[in-house]
């Protein structure tokens, strides 16, 4: 320090010193913390900006430790960062469709121990994402309060119980019919809910008639079925067999517009080693307009799309 004040110099200088320490001190932060997305998503990444301390303000109060250093404006915290996705490895690509992801596994446990089942899910809420397969299945008592009857459908099969679907699914459907007749398709529906019992009494039945290990590839077992959600249905065209709508034009009808009105295709053929079942062309599942498009686009089944295969 280059000062001739007189007796109070040392005093003064003593004093300004010290404020500078105090002030550095004052000024130091620490470094935020960085949330990166998860790569599956985003290409690349990067950490946010955030101003640093000019270089200028610290050498300026070095240079007069007589006078105080001027008063900072506070800086401003740097924005957070969204949370990362948590949901497995999930296929989800636009934002909103990776917060229905998010939700849908906030609502559902996927964890299992090997060789056992996740959790059976027994409380109906309105998550469109649900995931039930042979290793993630319903509770015996597991029924929507919102079943509403479908007004299309096929003459002398299933019951009164099974022509319901839950309300947001059966409005779907009705659009989806109404949009195959403008192209001159008359696709109707089949079955929708079933429950616990009546898939037990479907179920054992087809054992009986076909053996276990067949059966196990065209039937779910009693809580393993996504007809107990009353999300999804099978459809068909009068007087044609449920197998038969493979071969019909109104199946290529389905697996090219069913995402338009926010179904999907659930058992895809050559994917029955992730689906667990064999190609079922006349199974669709309703999963709300995003995430339908987002699948059909992918060409993915419901399981890679959450990232749940096992």
């Amino acid at each position: 320090m280059n000062h001739t004040i007189g007796k109070y110099g040392y005093l003064l200088a003593a004093l300004a010193f010290s404020a500078v320490l105090l002030t550095g001190c004052g000024a130091k932060q620490e470094e935020p913390k960085v949330v990166i997305e998860n790569p599956k998503y985003l290409n690349e990444t990067e950490a946010p900006a955030f101003e640093k301390t000019p270089a200028e303000t610290v050498s300026a109060a070095a240079a007069k430790p007589d006078e105080a250093p001027a008063a900072q404006a506070p800086k401003e915290e740097p924005a957070p960062e969204p949370a990362p996705i948590d949901a497995g490895n999930s296929r989800a690509q636009s934002e909103e469709a990776k917060a229905l992801v998010v939700r849908a596994s906030s609502m559902q446990s996927y964890d299992h121990a090997e060789g056992e089942d996740a959790p059976a899910v027994s409380v109906v809420d309105d998550n469109l994402l649900l995931l039930i397969n042979k290793t993630h299945p319903l509770s015996s008592d597991y029924k929507a309060d919102d079943l509403q009857t479908v007004a299309k459908f096929t003459a002398g099969v299933g019951t009164d119980e099974t022509h319901q679907m839950r309300r947001v699914a059966a409005e779907a459907l009705q659009r989806l019919f109404e949009g195959a007749e403008k192209d001159g398709y008359d696709i109707r529906l089949r079955t929708g809910y079933r429950s616990y019992s009546y898939q037990s009494t479907l179920y054992n039945n087809y054992v009986k008639n076909n053996g276990k290990e067949a059966a196990d590839r065209f039937s779910a077992q009693p809580g393993e079925s996504e007809h107990q959600t009353g999300l999804c249905c099978d459809v068909g065209v009068t007087g044609v067999s449920l197998t038969g709508f493979n071969t019909r034009d109104e199946a290529v009808w389905i697996a090219a517009h069913a995402h338009e009105y926010g179904f999907i295709l659930r058992y895809p053929e050559g994917k029955e080693d992730i689906t667990g079942y064999m190609y079922e062309s006349w199974h669709i599942r309703y999963v709300g307009e995003v995430i339908a498009k987002e699948i059909f686009e992918q060409g993915l089944t419901l399981e890679e799309y959450l990232g749940v295969t096992d």
